[in-house]
């Protein structure tokens, strides 16, 4: 936990208004923190006050600023959350390499990984296919919002397909049932809605656990 707290950024907090650096300042050692980490981890059950967003609508560089679709929603959601999000994401992360669970081909969201490689083996395909005087096929696909439309159903069961049960499903389980999430536009908030499918916006495993759900699809 001390080692998540360290290198957490600068970041604007969630509706409760605590931030990261609450907790590198705190004295004593924030030991009744892991205390609560632990309870819910035992419990499986997470507040739903950490499963509350706010939704800000940040402007696109060089796009027409009257338009809603030039504006790039960004989640603010509870950074105790997301310490404890992380040091689980951490366990699951090791658990899916170790047993080599995730596609050999998979760059992005893998440490020691960047997509830049799959630029680097498509430019050797092409350099060889042009030195043998053949024909190289490359499919690009954009997977416009990816993270909203994936099933939570069909995540759960991909993750016991993949062995992953007991506190670490639960967790997961929590983490992603009975999210709630209000748009704000300066100091006004919208009523609260919430999303029928989607990995949690603004969560720090979203991308992982999309990964997980994507990785035999292709």
């Amino acid at each position: 936990m001390q080692t998540v707290i360290k290198g957490a950024p600068h970041m604007a907090p969630g509706n409760d208004n605590i931030c990261y650096q609450m907790f590198k300042h705190m004295k004593p050692s924030p030991q009744v923190v892991l205390q609560l980490f632990n309870r819910y981890w035992c419990s499986g059950e997470l507040p739903p006050s950490w499963k509350h967003s706010i939704v800000l609508p940040f402007p696109k560089s060089h796009e027409p600023s009257h338009l809603p679709s030039s504006r790039r929603p960004t989640s603010l959601t509870s950074h105790v959350c997301k310490i404890m999000e992380k040091m689980v994401g951490q366990r699951l992360k090791w658990y899916l390499e170790y047993h080599s669970l995730l596609d050999i081909n998979q760059s992005v969201f893998r440490a020691r990984r960047i997509t830049m490689d799959h630029i680097v083996r498509l430019h050797d395909a092409v350099q060889q296919a042009l030195a043998n005087k053949h024909n190289v096929l490359a499919v690009f696909i954009d997977i416009e919002n990816a993270y909203d439309m994936v099933n939570k159903t069909v995540l759960l069961s991909k993750l016991l397909a993949l062995g992953i049960n007991g506190e670490m499903l639960r967790f997961i389980q929590s983490l992603l049932s009975c999210r709630t999430f209000q748009a704000g536009v300066g100091s006004s908030l919208s009523c609260i809605k919430e999303p029928e499918n989607g990995t949690p916006q603004g969560s720090i495993r979203g991308p992982l656990l999309f990964s997980v759900m994507i990785n035999d699809v292709f």
